[in-house]
């Protein structure tokens, strides 16, 4: 069962079921070892001291368990002999039962405790990271893209049940909490945050994730997802970068594979495949890097067989597609970059102020 954190009063960090020896091997070595030393102690006392085999079982369970009553007949001096053995081995059975059960609960606690503060430690040191706000269908699927695509996961639950199941996977760090709620978005690490998806329902608590998350961190990108069309320029009012509309996006989709299958399933390739050698990103023209001021033909001089730049965001938000080679690049611009890795983490060099 997946433990709880102590910290925070609006949130609590999950983490996965501890990965312990198994319980039911000991156990079963422990039964095994006490049904050998009752099974050995009963034929020894049936052979050495003749006693009946109800006498014999008796004499060997108030042995082995050393409980300290009397004897049911008086033994031979064989017979004492052999009692010291059984006595004997009913005490290691007992330490070693003691033992097996101390070692998990003792070991489990401190594991636990171990973990939950290295997952602790490792939220408050995240930085750039995504945060998905509801893990419906929806925010599975895009913290399950987010984490293909090499990036850091926060999930924001709110119903422990389904919070539990998803840290059990070990693949996020999960809080179960309220991601509308101020201390728990901070405990989610959202001013160094790069990104938050709001997807939960309804759409007035994406609505107030959106409004909290922006007022905490003014430059983070927020994508919401919409149920409703009216609720589409409250989020946009909110601070919300995007919003996505489901049903007008599955509607959409389903006219353009109707119409041009071919297009949709190349984007598919492109976007989605790890297989394909080419790759569509977007890179933020940074302040200070070596394109800064340059056109787009001068920055076909520095990276002659770089990658294609089909589109570019300018920084006061107008999107040009196929931008003429005399396009000025500066801070805030953003290029969309077509290439292989290779190309594109050479145009994202070139983009950085670093370099």
């Amino acid at each position: 069962m997946t433990r709880p954190a102590t910290g925070h009063t609006a949130a609590v960090l999950l983490i996965p079921p501890l990965k312990l020896r198994s319980m039911a091997q000991r156990l079963g070595i422990l039964l095994l070892l006490f049904v050998v030393t009752l099974s050995g102690a009963t034929v020894g006392y049936v052979l050495i001291e003749d006693f009946g085999w109800l006498d014999a079982v008796y004499m060997a369970v108030i042995t082995v368990s050393t409980v300290g009553f009397e004897e049911v007949h008086p033994l031979s001096d064989w017979g004492r002999v052999f009692n010291i053995f059984v006595i004997l081995g009913g005490v290691g059975a007992i330490a070693f039962a003691v033992t097996t059960i101390g070692e998990y609960i003792i070991s489990g606690e401190l594991r636990g405790t171990i973990a939950r503060r290295r997952m602790d430690n490792k939220l408050h040191s995240l930085t750039g990271h995504q945060i998905v706000a509801g893990f419906g269908r929806t925010g599975a699927e895009s913290a399950a893209q987010l984490l293909k695509d090499g990036l850091e996961v926060v999930v924001i639950e709110g119903d422990p049940a389904t919070a539990a199941r998803v840290a059990e996977s070990g693949e996020f760090t999960v809080l179960c909490g309220d991601a509308g709620n101020d201390d728990v978005l901070r405990e989610a690490g959202i001013e160094r945050a790069s990104g938050l998806i709001a997807c939960v329902s309804p759409d007035s608590a994406n609505l107030m994730i959106v409004l909290s998350a922006r007022a905490l961190n003014p430059d983070i990108n927020i994508v919401a997802r919409a149920d409703s069309d009216e609720t589409r320029p409250k989020l946009i009012t909110a601070g919300a970068n995007r919003v996505l509309s489901l049903h007008n996006l599955t509607g959409r989709r389903l006219a353009h594979m109707a119409v041009m299958p071919t297009v949709i399933d190349f984007l598919d390739m492109v976007l989605h495949d790890d297989n394909m050698e080419i790759w569509l990103e977007d890179i933020r023209v940074e302040a200070g890097s070596r394109v800064d001021g340059l056109s787009l033909r001068d920055l076909a001089l520095l990276d002659p067989v770089g990658a294609r730049i089909p589109g570019l965001r300018h920084r006061d938000g107008a999107m040009r597609a196929s931008p003429p080679p005399d396009t000025v690049l500066g801070p805030g611009d953003i290029v969309v970059a077509l290439g292989t890795r290779e190309e594109i983490a050479t145009l994202r060099r070139l983009l950085s102020a670093s370099n």
